[in-house]
């Protein structure tokens, strides 16, 4: 996180410094830089992407919706992705036309910037979870990508070493139909890059489990941070 943020001991004031920064990146790094004329439609782009943080996004509908073209969309996205706000993420798949006519992932730097900004009104503890694991694969340099057939994993990540890992983030196992998807997710994933070992990052749960023949592991957010 940023560290005046960290450091500083008042929720209030740190989430004034969080919109801070972001207001910031917004309109300093990027508004001014690239000389962007149509800001408000910018600036609606930039919340849209916030509020919907570990989500599938069409880049055609968002554009739609905002009425400005495809090209300035993706101009954002990409200007917004080289000051490191966002960070998009492709489906996978060893075609690469299906790569990119995919719906894709978005991301942010920083989890704060989810409570102190964006338009949500739930807490949504699991995308703050799936976005804090994202920031830590993104540390890697490792290519990252998501998985979604008849269900979805989060992270499938390239590794010139290990070939492909898939790993699925659930804020916890508990509920039994939770517990289903979270494994057929990740177990479709494991099918499509021909893994036999795949991981599920929770908030507090360690379990060592077999899925259709697949080695499933079960881990806390802190333990694999601290050993990966």
């Amino acid at each position: 996180g940023f560290p005046e943020v960290v450091q500083e001991g008042d929720r209030k004031l740190k989430n004034l410094l969080l919109k801070e920064y972001y207001l910031s990146i917004l309109f300093r790094d990027v508004l001014r830089r690239y000389a962007i004329r149509q800001s408000r439609k910018y600036e609606a782009a930039a919340h849209y992407f916030l509020s919907n943080i570990a989500g599938l996004f069409s880049a055609k509908r968002i554009a739609a919706l905002l009425n400005i073209s495809m090209h300035t969309l993706e101009d954002y996205l990409g200007f917004l992705e080289d000051v490191y706000l966002f960070f998009p993420v492709n489906h996978f798949s060893f075609s690469v036309k299906r790569q990119l006519t995919s719906p894709r992932k978005i991301y942010t730097v920083d989890n704060g910037f989810l409570s102190a900004v964006s338009f949500r009104f739930s807490e949504d503890a699991g995308k703050k979870l799936e976005n804090l694991v994202f920031g830590e694969l993104k540390r890697y340099g490792r290519p990252i990508y998501y998985w979604k057939g008849k269900n979805e994993c989060d992270f499938i990540i390239a590794d010139d070493r290990a070939g492909f890992q898939a790993i699925q983030v659930c804020y916890a196992l508990t509920d039994p139909q939770t517990k289903k998807r979270e494994l057929n997710g990740l177990g479709e994933a494991l099918q499509a890059i021909n893994a036999e070992k795949g991981l599920i990052l929770t908030y507090d749960e360690f379990e060592d489990l077999s899925h259709q023949g697949k080695t499933i592991e079960v881990r806390p957010v802190w333990h694999w941070l601290l050993t990966a």
